[in-house]
Formats: structure tokens, sequence, C-alpha cells
């Protein structure tokens, strides 16, 4: 069976596949305005305060703020917040237990736990992102500073690392200091690099800033570590970090190579290419090559080209667990999300041939765009948005191609690059098939 080609009953088969095709769109859509309305509504119960167990008493003095918020999310959320509420709720409960009054009991103990280090403004956001998995508009640009030393003290690294790329990106001559000591003191290799690439490049500007004099007169050290990070850009460690940041500001992936390959395709090139070089009793079986390693989560971009070959190919994603010594006409089951070559139809998980955008031609850029958290998988061909997107993706997958006849070779590029906004631009396909190609 050639699925690319289509052929006689593809609209039959097309049209039993529109409703569950459909019904797989619906379960995305739901999970994701699902998902949407719990960051809502736990936004919303830690505004309110209401069922709140404990209250954090935040910063000294006169400028001490008592923030309410709940053990079971903290818990379930953080293993920072797990493992301090287990230890304040044994004592808690114990000095509960101990009391004379008999109108209390433990189970109405409310943790206070003062937290004197951590400013109140840092805190609410940082309480904010693990109920909800970001901070409010405009928190991270304003005080990423505040929010790095914030998440590290109290084990949030998500929001760590995410205030340290904002960090990267706003290091100034007047602030570059600054960010130096906290990126020095939390082991940070990019921030250092960018601050010491800032400083290298205005060095003048840098030493009669104030904030290098203040540095140098209180805490001399740091600006020693500065001096000799500047010396140390030029190491292959350090150029290799900018080449990676500089690929990621470009909204490039790191280039991955072909690690696995079915009995009846050959990898060559350094693992840049896979050819199908073998034939078999059926085209289709043991013809798989998959790129790089299991991805679990996250937004992830790479880029093929199509260099040798008829166009009887598809490319996506398949589950982790596949086996790739027996492989067989993989994108008519449930295991993979795959486009064709030949047409553009979406194969895989309820579409067959469905929702066709276009034939691909010989030497184009076929690119790729996984969300993971969003469950979505998009094509581009040549930098631009190619048809439907594929939903109701869900990890651990892996990155793959599956090829039918002999001499079809695809080429590994770099990361696919999305322009901004395109992959917003895509329609999400539909559940009814269309009519197989004559």
């Amino acid at each position: 069976m050639n699925a690319c080609k289509g052929g006689k009953g593809g609209k039959r088969k097309n049209e039993k596949q529109g409703k569950p095709s459909l019904l797989a769109d619906l379960e995305a859509t739901g999970a994701r305005d699902g998902a949407d309305a719990v960051v809502r509504d736990l936004g919303a119960l830690l505004d309110s305060g209401a069922h709140a167990d404990v209250v954090f008493r935040v910063g000294e003095g006169a400028g001490a703020e008592e923030m309410a918020a709940h053990r079971l999310i903290l818990t379930a959320r953080s293993p920072y917040f797990a493992a301090m509420l287990a230890e304040r709720w044994s004592e808690a409960a114990a000095s509960s237990s101990s009391s004379s009054s008999s109108s209390s009991s433990s189970s109405d103990t409310r943790c206070t736990i003062d937290i004197a280090s951590t400013a109140p403004a840092a805190f609410k956001q940082l309480l904010r992102f693990v109920y909800t998995g970001r901070c409010e508009a405009g928190a991270l640009a304003a005080m990423p500073d505040h929010l790095l030393g914030a998440s590290a003290a109290h084990g949030v690294d998500e929001l760590h690392a995410l205030s340290a790329r904002v960090m990267v990106a706003s290091v100034t001559v007047q602030n570059v200091c600054d960010y130096f000591a906290l990126a020095h003191a939390h082991g940070n290799q990019d921030l250092q690099d960018v601050c010491a690439e800032l400083a290298s490049a205005e060095l003048q500007a840098v030493t009669q800033s104030e904030g290098f004099k203040r540095h140098l007169a209180e805490h001399s050290a740091v600006g020693m570590s500065l001096m000799a990070r500047m010396g140390d850009i030029g190491s292959p460690e350090a150029k290799g970090r900018k080449r990676k940041r500089e690929q990621e500001a470009a909204g490039m992936a790191v280039r991955p190579l072909f690690t696995e390959a079915g009995a009846r395709v050959t990898l060559s090139a350094g693992n840049t290419v896979a050819t199908k070089t073998t034939a078999g009793a059926n085209d289709w079986s043991n013809s798989v090559a998959v790129l790089g390693e299991t991805l679990t989560g996250g937004v992830h971009s790479w880029e093929l080209q199509w260099t040798a070959g008829k166009p009887y190919s598809l490319f996506g994603v398949c589950k982790a667990g596949v086996d790739l010594a027996n492989t067989n006409e993989l994108f008519q089951g449930n295991d993979a999300w795959f486009m064709s070559c030949n047409n553009g139809g979406l194969y895989g998980n309820g579409k067959s041939n469905s929702n066709r955008a276009g034939s691909f031609k010989k030497g184009d850029r076929v690119g790729f765009r996984l969300d993971l958290g969003a469950g979505t998988l998009s094509f581009f061909k040549n930098g631009a948005p190619h048809g439907p997107v594929h939903t109701g993706v869900v990890g651990p997958v892996k990155r793959c191609i599956e090829m039918q006849s002999t001499g079809i070779a695809m080429t590994v590029l770099g990361g696919g690059h999305v322009a901004d906004g395109a992959h917003g631009r895509h329609r999400v396909s539909g559940g009814e098939g269309a009519q197989a190609q004559a």
C-alpha cells in the first residue's frame, strides 16, 4: 500500500477517519482550555487567600508583608516547600496538641513561616509562579535580578532559569557588575559570559560606572573575577555557549543527528544523512530513521532537507517506545504524527491523508516546531508555515522519518527557523478527511 500516492477508496476511508480526527482535535482543544482555566483559578485562589493554611511573613520591620498560601499546592509544586512544610507542620501540630485549649485541634493548625531574606515583591511573584507557572505581566522584566535570587533561595528551578535568560538579554553598562556578582554567586555560566563580553567591549565605560566602583571597593573579589572572566571569553567552552545562545535567540535549535535507523536505512555523513538503501517484500518495513534524543516536554524546532529520491516519505514524531526493528507502515497507526512529503497530508493518530497542504519538491527545507506543552506539531516549507497542525501530541516522543522507495535521502540541517508568530497562523486541522489525490 502506498499511502503517499493515494488510491481508490481514499475518500471513503477518510470519511470514516473524520469522526476520530474531529474528536482528537476537540480533546486537544479541551485540554488546552482546561489548562488555562486551572491557571486562572489557582491564581484567583492565591489572591483570595481562601482556605489558606500557611502564612508567609516576608521581609523585616515596617516593610514586612503577610502572604497566605496553601500547603497542598506548595507541596505538590515544589520539593523545597514540601520539605520545609513537612518539618514546620510537625512542629506546629505538636505545639497544638500540647495546648490546653479544647477548642482547637491539629487539623486547625495554621503554620506561620518567617522569610526575612527575600523582598516581599519578589516573593509574591515567586508564589504566583509556583501556583500558575508564570509571574504577573511585566514582573520578570522589572526585577529579574531579585527573582533570580529568590528562586535560588527557595528552590524554584524553572523560575531561576527564566530569570537568568531575562538577565542575559538585559545586561547594560550600569548593571553589568551587579548582574555578574549574582551570576558568579549562583554559578550561571551564560550570564557570566555575557557580562564579561559587555565589559570587554565597553571596558572604559564599565570601569567608570558606579557599580564597578562600588563592587571594587566593597567586594574586590567580584571585580577581579570579572576581569578574569573577560580573559576567558575566547575559550572553546565560552565560544560554544555563545554559539548556542545565538542559535536560541534566532529561534534555532541545536542541530540534531540521526541516532537510530531500521535495517533498510543507512546513516552517513556523520549521521546527518539518512538514505533508504534496501528494498523489501513490504516497501515500508524497517524503514524509519530517528533524530536526536527522546523528547519529554518543552518546545523543539528542527529542519530537514529532501536531497534525493522519490517523494514517498513521511516525517514528524513517533512514540518513544517504537521498535525500529519491527516497523511497518508506522504512519497508519497511533504511534506517530506525520506529514507526507508527496502531498502534505497528515497521517497517524486518527488521520490518513488528511488536510493536504501540497507537496514538497526535491531540495525543499522541511521545518518542524513541536510544542509538547500545547500538544502540537507544526510544519514549515522553506521557512513558511505549511498546512495544519497535528494536535494531541503526547510525549515522550522521538523525531523521525519513514521512507518507502530506495534512493530516498533526507539530510538534517540546523534547527528549523520559525518566523515570529508563524505558528500562530497555522490552521488547526479539522475532522473531515481530504479526498484522495487521483
